[in-house]
């Protein structure tokens, strides 16, 4: 009769076990899933020329899992007081972004750009918008930042204008 117990007490601590493998298991899942999944690109459209953009900073589940990219930034060229066209994909346009252009320093600070239309106000419920070319020639940054709730990222886009 002692060895039924033992035997019931083995019994009720294996699905304990297998409860805690198969967690262990979707945690990993999880986190392997996010780090492999694709990042959104961003596209800018300039006359007929289109840059596709990968974010240089992205996350899907909250900031503290943000990936880091390369940190590569695509430029395109624009001809000064044109539109630029910015589309993002879906998982960007289902929440709040906005698209800011700036100039950034040899220390590596930026400063927005203060010319009417060359920054976008925060966009929803829409995937593209258009902003100004503010100069005649040189260049300057846009920036798209999304984020709000789980996800959201920033995109860099360098603007050669001539």
């Amino acid at each position: 009769m002692p060895a039924r117990p033992a035997l019931r007490s083995v019994s009720s601590r294996r699905p304990v076990r297998l409860a805690g493998a198969a967690l262990g298991v979707a945690v990993a899942a999880t986190v392997l899933t996010s780090c492999d999944r694709p990042l959104p690109a961003v596209s800018v459209l300039s006359g007929s020329t289109l840059v596709r953009v990968t974010p240089q900073t992205y996350f899907f589940n909250g900031p503290a899992s943000a990936r880091v990219t390369s940190g590569t930034v695509k430029s395109i060229s624009a001809t000064g007081g044109k539109t630029l066209l910015v589309d993002v994909p879906r998982e960007v346009a289902d929440q709040q972004w906005q698209v800011t252009a700036v100039t950034i320093d040899a220390q590596g600070k930026q400063s927005s750009v203060n010319v009417d239309g060359a920054s976008s106000p925060v966009v929803t419920d829409s995937h593209s918008t258009r902003v100004v070319v503010p100069y005649a020639t040189g260049s300057y940054y846009l920036k798209v930042l999304s984020g709000r709730g789980k996800s959201g990222g920033v995109w860099l886009v360098q603007v050669n204008v001539a």
